[in-house]
């Protein structure tokens, strides 16, 4: 047997024999080890792989209970012979030749629809292995609250608990969950409503998709904020309707004609994405009035990173038509790997919504439901978001104080409360290629075309987004000289080389 096929996975915070039954199961999983096929003697397999004995006997006695494995007296384990009438076997042997990849299958004519074809966000895998580390919407895993959180995912596991989300729930929600968020969250918003108001998604994205698919298609008119968030616009753009780039300055998204012609308008009031405005009080007032007016998604993004409060309520809170469909999501705050959000909006939306999750994926699951409405009701929430907004207004100064020092030529605009900068760089910075350059150096940024721009030209190029969650506050001056360092030696290279 080729000694090389047993190479222990790199070590994401797993012990040891999780780690090493990973890597039996893969390889059986993936055809390397055959049904039938001897394993090495547990005293070899750890010499090889410089762990104890101990180790591989107990990962080996687990496969077998498994059905894994089986084991010969005075002979040691093998992969368990009946695999072989089971998909792990023969799962392979069906597989397309290497020769014709698509199976003979012509995919463009059968597809509907291409969603890899459209511009998204640019952030490439390499981000998780630079020094200086400016993107957006991560949390620094040592920030996050992990043994409350241990404490509620083991309450939620609990013999009576437990019994409370393990039977399907269909197309419901946690009972306790929707509690929390009408109890405890929502009010500091503003919001005041009824269990039949609420939805759990699976995060913002989740959110989007579902009224999408509900509100728009060919012929509705969606009002989009430019600069904006690029995945509404594709979601709403995969429908097939038209989308209508509304400007956005400093007091946020700008009214005017093409706003009120939009059958669907999407803004992030609170602090726009990207460059951070707050929608200004009369501007709140002007796309509130009247029953006329389109529907309004309010993605509330980054609600709770002003510390207990925001100066200005969320625009739901003063919607006395029922035209605002609120949306949110503890991406920001807790982990954007936990995948749970919310949408708040009339009754008769929200059953249609119900309705359509059910067809998607019934519920998000319930036991991370429950755990997280324990996190809500034991105040864990409430204290760390507290602590989360103390650590990234520190780091806000610094980055922006970092900014003034080493890059004067670049407008940095940053509202309080919010977890990045917008950066206006000179004119002639060409922001991707920047970006590929940076990515060499250990620096990650994200640009701002083609981002965040419908139909970005040459003026977009000049943006960027730093992001400050994922970046201890003693690296942001050393990035911040480094990246200016390579702001100058790109703009010198356009200059000399205008061609």
């Amino acid at each position: 047997m080729n000694a090389h096929l047993f190479v222990l996975p790199a070590d994401q915070g797993q012990g040891l024999q999780s780690r090493l039954q990973q890597m039996l199961v893969g390889l059986i999983f993936n055809g390397h080890l055959l049904p039938g096929a001897e394993l090495p003697g547990a005293r070899a397999m750890a010499k090889q792989l410089t762990i104890s004995r101990n180790t591989v006997v107990l990962v080996y006695e687990r496969l077998q209970d498994e059905g894994l494995l089986i084991a010969k007296p005075r002979r040691g384990y093998f992969v368990n012979p009946a695999l072989e009438q089971t998909p792990v076997a023969t799962g392979l042997s069906h597989a397309p030749r290497v020769d014709d990849p698509s199976g003979g299958i012509d995919w463009r004519r059968r597809l509907r629809l291409f969603p890899s074809e459209q511009h998204n966000r640019n952030k490439p895998r390499a981000w998780r292995d630079c020094r200086y580390r400016f993107i957006y919407g991560q949390l620094s895993c040592d920030l996050f609250p992990a043994e409350q959180w241990r404490s509620c995912m083991r309450a939620a596991s609990s013999g009576p608990m437990s019994r409370e989300w393990f039977a399907d729930l269909v197309d419901e929600d946690d009972p306790m969950l929707l509690a929390q968020l009408r109890q405890q969250l929502l009010p500091k918003r503003g919001i005041r409503c009824g269990d039949a108001e609420i939805l759990m998604t699976l995060g913002t994205q989740h959110s989007l998709y579902l009224l999408s698919q509900l509100l728009a298609g060919p012929g509705v008119r969606v009002g989009m904020e430019c600069p904006g968030y690029r995945d509404a616009v594709n979601q709403f753009a995969l429908t097939g309707a038209e989308i209508v780039p509304v400007p956005v300055d400093g007091d946020g998204v700008q009214l005017g004609q093409d706003s009120a012609s939009c059958d669907l308008l999407y803004v992030t009031p609170s602090h726009q994405s990207p460059t951070t405005a707050i929608l200004s009080q009369a501007r709140r007032q002007r796309l509130l009035s009247g029953p006329a007016g389109p529907l309004i998604i309010e993605d509330d993004y980054e609600a709770d990173m002003g510390g207990q409060a925001l100066p200005i309520p969320a625009l739901k809170s003063a919607d006395p038509d029922g035209r605002v469909i609120y949306i949110g999501s503890f991406s920001k705050t807790l982990s954007s790997g936990l995948r749970l959000g919310f949408m708040v909006a009339r009754p008769e939306l929200i059953r249609e919504a119900r309705a359509l999750r059910r067809l998607m994926l019934r519920h998000p699951p319930a036991n991370n439901q429950r755990a997280l409405a324990l996190f809500l009701a034991q105040g864990y929430h409430d204290s760390f978001v507290t602590r989360l907004a103390r650590i990234y207004a520190e780091r806000r100064e610094l980055l922006l104080n970092a900014i003034a020092r080493h890059l004067p030529d670049c407008d940095a605009v940053s509202s309080m409360g919010a977890t990045a900068i917008w950066l206006k760089c000179p004119a002639g910075l060409q922001a991707e290629g920047l970006q590929g350059i940076a990515l060499e150096h250990g620096v990650f940024i994200e640009t701002g075309a083609p981002s965040f721009f419908v139909d970005p030209d040459e003026e977009a190029e000049r943006y960027l987004r730093l992001g400050f969650g994922d970046i201890e506050a003693a690296q942001i001056e050393a990035g911040i000289e480094l990246l200016a360092m390579l702001i100058r030696q790109q703009l010198r290279w356009a200059s000399e080389w205008p061609y």
